[in-house]
């Protein structure tokens, strides 16, 4: 009732994550955010909390921010998120789900005036990224960032452009600065579309001194009729990775479908064609791609087909690496995944994983198989894995079981619990590759909205 008299508005969410690794101990983590608001003006913090089985070892991050709305401008002080250019000029974001933060500390404002929109930025860049069971600070740097971007809407045309220059706090020269530029357009009809996006890059040699540059092109066209639509992807990167070492602050788009990217920026270029067709109870999706770097050293294909009717879910889906994968010149591999939900007594769903792969000149199976059913908002699920070989390179184990309890009340209230194993491997999220750390002990979760 208080709240409601001064005319708050809270929300917010948090998600607690608690693992027991066999041969290990406990892990924690508790993610937690909160948005207090009165008549456009609020308080946001995010927080992330993360302990270990090591004594002492509790790391915690705290990203609060002050945001507000005045007529047509928008301001942020503190602690934000921002993507600009298709995230070819700047990607500062957050991925719960993988487990990647980054953030912008400083200022933020944005102002929207009729068809256009213009955004300037100045902080600090941060990178907290998630990998064999530990979260680490992977940019520990002095950089600054500002810059500029704008869009430009007037139907069908809309054009977007920005401006980042990368500056070091302890360099003392006035040209030791990384620089970004770009421009795009997107022509949107109701049954055709064609859009392109340009990126200049000056930067400056760390440490050695020296002046480069780099440029990246990435477009795209595509028709859209009633019961067919294609798209098709370009893109060429020539170093124009944004950062140093192992983060980014920019993120290139990769157009392969399990999201892989060779080098972020670096030396890439490829092209992509999504199909689709529905007719009656069928969809059907095809989808090709092929990157590589301009000599072909390193190369990714990936294609996809997925068929769905009714209840049936069909999706196969073919990968090629060249050296791709540490110790692994050539990899191929074929994966087949047929999913139905069904109901006997009581709603069901069923999953048929099969995957034959090729590694140069060892070939090996993985298969498993996954049910699940529910019982009001109870659901309980148990899965079965196995490869038919031990490949050194990933783990010794070749069998995986694992069963979860699941109880989902509604309202993002989530609760569950998981015993088992889990198999590790590579896995992506944007462009954005890591090895996933096998696991096997008992994982429990919670998740709720405030």
């Amino acid at each position: 009732m208080i709240l409601f008299l001064l005319g708050l508005t809270i929300s917010g969410d948090e998600g607690l994550n608690h693992w027991w690794r066999e041969g290990y101990g406990d892990y924690t983590e508790n993610r937690f955010s909160i948005n207090v608001a009165e008549k456009g003006i609020g308080v946001r913090l995010f927080s992330l909390l993360y302990m270990t089985p090591y004594a002492g070892d509790v790391r915690s991050w705290f990203w609060p921010a002050f945001e507000g709305k005045y007529r047509h401008l928008n301001f942020k002080v503190g602690c934000y998120h921002h993507t600009a250019l298709e995230g070819l000029l700047l990607r500062m974001n957050q991925n719960n789900d993988f487990r990647i933060y980054r953030w912008m500390k400083g200022v933020y404002l944005k102002t929207d005036i009729k068809n256009l929109q213009i955004t300037g930025f100045w902080g600090t860049p941060g990178n907290v990224n998630f990998n064999d069971f530990s979260y680490n600070i992977v940019n520990d740097t002095t950089h600054l960032l500002m810059g500029l971007d704008g869009v430009f809407k007037l139907k069908p045309v809309k054009v977007t452009g920005g401006y980042i220059r990368l500056r070091d706090k302890g360099d003392l020269s006035a040209e030791a600065f990384t620089e970004m530029y770009g421009i795009g357009m997107d022509i949107s009809l109701s049954i055709f579309e064609i859009f392109m996006n340009y990126i200049k890059k000056d930067g400056c040699r760390p440490v050695v001194g020296g002046r480069y540059s780099g440029e990246g092109y990435f477009g795209g066209l595509g028709f859209y009729l009633p019961l067919v639509s294609f798209q098709v992807f370009y893109e060429k990167y020539d170093s124009i990775g944004f950062g140093e070492g192992i983060y980014r602050y920019n993120d290139p788009p990769t157009i392969t479908r399990s999201e892989y990217s060779i080098n972020r920026g670096m030396d890439e270029r490829g092209l992509g064609l999504v199909g689709n067709l529905s007719f009656g109870d069928y969809y059907i999706e095809l989808n090709l791609a092929r990157i590589q770097t301009h000599d072909e050293f390193k190369v990714v294909e990936d294609h996809g087909l997925k068929i769905q009717k009714g209840d049936i879910t069909f999706d196969y889906e073919y990968l090629y690496f060249r050296r791709f994968e540490p110790e692994v010149i050539n990899k191929a591999e074929q994966r087949t995944y047929l999913e139905w939900d069904y109901t006997f007594i009581l709603p069901l769903q069923s999953i048929v994983r099969f995957n034959p792969v090729k590694a140069d000149t060892m070939r090996y199976y993985e298969y498993g198989y996954e049910m699940s059913g529910t019982i009001g908002d109870l659901s309980i699920t148990g899965s079965y894995e196995r490869r038919t070989k031990r490949v050194s390179y990933l783990e010794d184990r070749t069998k995986w079981r694992k069963l979860e309890l699941r109880w989902d009340r509604g309202n993002g209230f989530i609760m569950g619990i998981m015993l088992g194993e889990e198999k590790g491997g590579l896995v992506c999220s944007g462009g954005v590759c890591r090895w996933e750390t096998p696991f096997r002990g008992v994982r429990f979760f919670l998740s709720k909205k405030i």
